[in-house]
């Protein structure tokens, strides 16, 4: 079994189309349990591994099916993040085809994610980096928030107002 660990250390890959996250840290020996993410519905799975430092032991086997190419939907899930964070004034629809493409080109028998669910994660991370709206009428904008050679100009009118 070949084990992957992302998003800062919260969940393992097995490499086998299952992915788990961290349950607790046992005292006696520091050693990780790491259990299965499928919980829902009727038929929770209970696989659960066990980490001690860079051994792993199953616990208890999986109930529930592994998932196809979950690994390589990881890594695009990635490549989607630092392409979002990247290429800010692009649609994340855009980059999400661009992705799909690149990664396409490299592996092309395995089954790609919609380009739909890859633009949304691309658009998530990238709505972290964006200013909050504003809350009332009294805020600055950051100039470095607006694309190259935006149009900034003052618009000069008048407002008829009735009495």
């Amino acid at each position: 079994m070949c084990f992957l660990i992302y998003r800062g250390s919260r969940t393992l890959l097995d490499g086998q189309g299952h992915k788990l996250t961290k349950k607790n840290v046992r005292k006696k020996d520091g050693g990780v349990v790491w259990r299965c993410t499928v919980r829902g519905g009727s038929n929770p799975c209970c696989g659960t591994v066990l980490q001690l430092r860079d051994t792993f032991t199953s616990l208890k086997p999986h109930s529930c099916q592994p998932k196809i190419n979950l690994n390589e939907n990881v890594l695009l899930n990635v490549v989607m993040k630092e392409a979002a964070l990247n290429s800010r004034y692009q649609s994340s629809k855009t980059v999400a085809e661009e992705v799909l493409l690149q990664h396409h080109d490299a592996n092309p028998n395995i089954r790609l994610p919609n380009v739909d669910t890859l633009a949304r994660v691309g658009r998530r991370k990238r709505n972290q980096n964006f200013p909050s709206p504003p809350k009332d009428i009294y805020f600055s904008l950051d100039p470095d928030d607006f694309p190259p050679n935006f149009i900034r100009a003052d618009k000069v009118g008048f407002v008829h107002l009735k009495n």
